[in-house]
């Protein structure tokens, strides 16, 4: 209805106690940073009439190096205000905090990997919402986001928490992949509940964009020649917010001089 969707807007616009690491911009470690002023040095001391032109190149492939060496960590910061749900602000720690119903759940996804989720449900449910959130801190930071979908839009809540991030374990670095695994196995496990009556929302906010994304796209992918499926299990809508489009728009995000050596 139109109110339902009014007030799902309205949660949407609702601001993160945790700033977007993206807002910031990130200067490349002192080392680096000294290597660079070495190498300037050097080529303008030489009195080359080349110096200029190398000193550009090599600053140029130096960014783009260190950029694929360190692209996992600009998207991923698990640590980012505070490593565990315990660990965040007052009202940040838990959904009791909220005086919210919630249960926490475990589960492993496909490679055996452990993952927490909080499930909250609503008794006076319409719809319910997978909520995969962004890039930056813990499940905890978007606790105004899942209180407004569990409030306002009446919508039982399956906040996911990825691997490495929070208390889900991780055997090697996140990766796309990864998380990917986590989300199919959170969808398998809202199946499970027999909610196949109410529509089903999947919600990303910035990286966890991506990951609805994908999700959705696995759901349809598989929900292809199964009688019943599409009315079943598959999602009756996708939610996307503040997603990034690429991997170049992240990096002049975190690194605005990246901009003049991008047609390189």
């Amino acid at each position: 209805s139109g109110r339902a969707l009014s007030e799902f807007c309205g949660v949407l616009q609702m601001p993160s106690p945790l700033s977007p690491p993206s807002s910031r911009a990130t200067f490349l470690p002192a080392w680096a940073l000294a290597a660079l002023v070495g190498v300037v040095g050097f080529c303008f001391a030489s009195f080359e009439p080349l110096g200029a032109i190398v000193c550009v190149g090599l600053i140029a492939v130096g960014l783009q190096l260190y950029v694929w060496m360190t692209q996992r960590s600009l998207l991923y910061l698990p640590d980012a205000g505070s490593r565990r749900p315990s660990e965040n602000p007052p009202g940040l720690r838990s959904p009791e905090e909220r005086d919210l119903p919630f249960r926490e759940v475990y589960i492993r996804a496909a490679d055996r990997v452990k993952i927490q989720m909080w499930w909250l449900h609503n008794p006076e449910a319409t719809c319910s919402v997978i909520y995969f959130h962004g890039g930056a801190g813990n499940i905890g930071h978007n606790l105004p986001v899942i209180e407004g979908l569990f409030s306002k839009c009446k919508a039982n809540v399956l906040a996911v928490e990825y691997r490495g991030f929070g208390v889900s374990v991780v055997f090697d670095d996140v990766t796309e992949e990864g998380l990917l695994k986590d989300a199919q196995a959170a969808h398998d496990w809202y199946r499970q509940q027999e909610l196949n009556d109410l529509p089903l929302v999947l919600y990303g906010k910035g990286i966890g964009g991506a990951v609805a994304i994908g999700l959705m796209k696995n759901c349809l992918d598989q929900s292809v020649g199964v009688p019943g499926m599409a009315s079943a299990h598959r999602p009756s809508a996708l939610v996307v917010e503040n997603a990034p489009c690429s991997m170049a728009e992240i990096v002049l995000s975190r690194f605005p001089l990246a901009k003049h050596v991008r047609p390189l």
